[in-house]
């Protein structure tokens, strides 16, 4: 054997070393990493592999995925061909996969061509899927999608097109664009952390066109996940640029929303709560709404805090010969539930401008600068989850002939038991025209209730307001200023009814008789309520204007609990509050200057005509009503009243009030004007 032989022997004996070493790295790389499967996707979705028959040299591999009822479905059939350092593979739709989607999306695919790449040194795997199909209109479309596995992260990207699909008769999509990464959460575990969908356009005709039609313009959908331990972070986020719903049976009655963007931030969500769940008790023949909406108030209420926005540019809300527009409207809800036990929850709600239109001008509604604040303090989260689950099972169940009023008496009773909720809210409205009623400016309505102790609640409502108008009435009141502070002792009596009330229970029919006449007796039996420097003062003018007169109202209330004795001995509420009142001490003071009603040009509005004549039956001349007292050219009104019903007006015992005379009466009140325009409804 030459040298030259012998050196091309053995260079070829170590190529062939070389490339069987290859082959056998390449196949023992093929098996590692078929070993690893099955893949999960948060215990939704498992995606597993068959190797149907194997050699030194190919792979024939069958994917297939399952959900949580394990309903599997094989997805892909590949041919591996391994060489060294090197995969190529064939793959296909499984025939029978073909067959299940041409029947259940009616739809016959033409084509479907499946492209990889594999890299064993680099570990990068890329897959191109084409498929071209006619839908239910025999329309061609087309699908892509395109996966990309990166080997040092292990992170799973994937995007896809679909050019746009009829799913009935009237209902379809246009160019519908996803992009989705999946990131490794364990051993061979994986959760979706990015998602994005575009849609073009998209028409819904729900029971197909049997019902609501839905229209979206430009729709944008977004979501992000954040991974820690044993909770995740949640942000999603949902714009459109028109959204359009209608009916079929007025049809040309559209809501319209324009700029519509919906936004949910959730922090600390534990990692078993997972939207997915929701979807499973959807996605059935018979959908269990009670769980699905149990799971669906765990996933918020057992969140650490919460964020949830949505607002539009314009809207507009047709309600028969009446249209609503709204325009920069928003509502916007914050939730901290770190401590369940201790939690709050802020809302707002801000609109620039709302309007009710007619088919008169004049008759348009509106109102501007809208802006709705409230807090919830010091809430136990998981009593209010509890009832709020019963309210809506309640409302499944509406037509259950057998009520469960042990239920909601132990939740009402359960909730009441150290109840220390803070309360606080603000109204503002910058100005809201009621046509042919009242015109107000600067209106801000303020509200405060929290607890001193077990037992004792402190509320206070004040509020102001510029100016209100009644320029068919004549008048308008100016530099309105209210407050309205009381005290509520024993108020743990009255929360059972104020919650049944603030969740719209109707507690007089879901509770037995028994159970719900005992809350209202223990409310007029123990309750006390007391108030203390009530005030009210405004300036009220004609309108037009001529000269404004400041008035000033003030009292007291207090109304006790009734003593033991006296309470074991009643057992009814009116008996209760006959006996309450007999109890009462009050005093409502007014005073006004005497000028007020000494202006002639007052006496052509049937307003101050009818103010002027209670004040003077007489009229300018006449005797004075008796129960107003003129001194220091102010007229007043001292109203007072102890224990016993023992009243008096201005000082003097109610007895001892001369009763007008029949020539003090007047005779006759100006009758409505027959020009007054009729007062537009108020639409809901």
């Amino acid at each position: 054997m030459s040298k030259k032989t012998k050196i091309t022997f053995t260079l070829s004996a170590i190529a062939l070393a070389l490339a069987v070493g290859a082959q056998f790295y390449t196949n023992y790389k093929i098996d590692r990493e078929l070993q690893k499967f099955p893949y999960t996707l948060r215990d939704q979705l498992t995606l597993n592999v068959t190797q149907i028959k194997s050699n030194f040299f190919s792979r024939e591999l069958m994917f297939s995925i399952s959900d949580t009822a394990s309903h599997k479905t094989n997805i892909i059939h590949t041919n591996l061909t391994a060489l060294p350092f090197a995969i190529t593979a064939e793959s296909e739709l499984p025939a029978e996969l073909i067959k299940d989607l041409n029947k259940k999306w009616q739809v016959t695919i033409d084509k479907s061509v499946i492209n990889s790449k594999f890299s064993v040194i680099g570990d990068y795997l890329q897959s191109d899927i084409v498929t071209q199909f006619r839908d239910l209109t025999n329309k061609p479309q087309e699908l892509e999608v395109n996966l990309n596995f990166a080997s040092k992260t292990k992170f799973m990207e994937i995007k896809s097109r679909l050019s746009g699909f009829y799913y009935d008769t009237n209902s379809n999509i246009k160019d519908l664009n996803a992009n989705l990464t999946l990131i490794p959460i364990g051993q061979n575990q994986y959760d979706l952390s990015d998602l994005e969908v575009k849609l073009s356009n998209a028409d819904i005709y729900l029971l197909n066109g049997d019902n609501t039609h839905i229209e979206l313009d430009k729709t944008n959908y977004q979501l992000n996940k954040s991974f820690y331990t044993d909770t995740y972070d949640l942000n999603t986020k949902l714009d459109t640029e028109k959204l359009l719903i209608s009916n079929k049976n007025n049809p040309q009655d559209k809501i319209q929303l324009n700029g519509l963007r919906l936004t949910l931030a959730q922090i600390g969500v534990p990692n078993h709560l997972l939207f997915g769940n929701i979807l499973d008790t959807v996605n059935k023949d018979k959908i269990d709404y009670q769980k699905t909406l149990q799971l669906l108030l765990d996933l918020f209420y057992n969140s650490k805090k919460l964020q949830f926005d949505i607002a539009t540019q314009t809207a507009t809300l047709p309600n028969g010969q009446a249209k609503l527009n709204l325009n920069n409207v928003s509502l916007a809800t914050k939730a901290n539930f770190e401590n369940p036990q201790n939690a709050e929850i802020e809302n707002n709600v801000t609109a620039d401008s709302i309007t009710q239109q007619y088919a008169k001008k004049e008759d348009t509604i509106s109102i501007s600068g809208l802006e709705f604040s409230s807090k919830l303090m010091q809430i136990d989260i998981s009593k209010h989850s509890e009832l709020l689950k019963y309210k809506l099972n309640s409302m499944l169940n509406v037509f259950q002939e057998k009520k469960s009023h042990a239920q909601l008496a132990e939740l009402l009773k359960n909730i009441s038991q150290n109840f220390q909720e803070k309360t606080q809210w603000q109204l503002k409205i910058n100005s809201f025209v009621y046509p042919h009623v009242f015109n107000i400016e600067g209106f801000d309505l303020n509200y405060i209730e929290e607890p001193t102790n077990e037992q004792e609640y402190l509320v206070n409502i004040s509020g102001n307001l510029d100016k209100l108008i009644d320029e068919y009435q004549a008048y308008q009141l100016n530099n309105i200023k209210a407050e309205l502070p009381f005290k509520l002792t024993q108020a743990n009596y009255l929360i059972p009814i104020y919650i049944c009330e603030s969740y719209s229970l109707n507690c007089s029919t879901n509770l037995s008789n028994e159970d719900y006449n005992k809350l209202l007796l223990d409310i007029f039996k123990n309750v006390a309520l007391k108030t203390e420097n009530i005030t009210f003062h405004f300036n009220i003018d004609t309108y037009p204007n001529t000269r404004g007169e400041d008035v000033s109202i003030n009292g007291n209330l207090t109304l006790p609990a009734l003593d033991s004795a006296r309470s074991q001995s009643i057992h009814n509420e009116s008996d209760a509050l006959n006996e309450k009142i007999n109890a009462m001490t009050a005093m409502l003071n007014v005073t006004f200057p005497a000028t007020l009603v000494e202006l002639n040009d007052k006496k052509s509005s049937p307003f101050w005509q009818e103010f002027v004549l209670n004040i003077k039956p007489n009229e300018i001349n006449g005797v004075d009503n008796p129960f107003f007292l003129l001194e220091g050219g102010n007229y007043s009104f001292k109203y007072e009243q102890q224990p016993e019903q023992q009243i008096s007006i201005n000082g003097k015992p109610l007895n001892q009030i001369p009763a007008a005379s029949p020539n003090e009466i007047p005779q006759k009140m100006l009758a409505t004007p027959e020009n007054m325009p009729a007062v537009p409804e108020l639409k809901q």
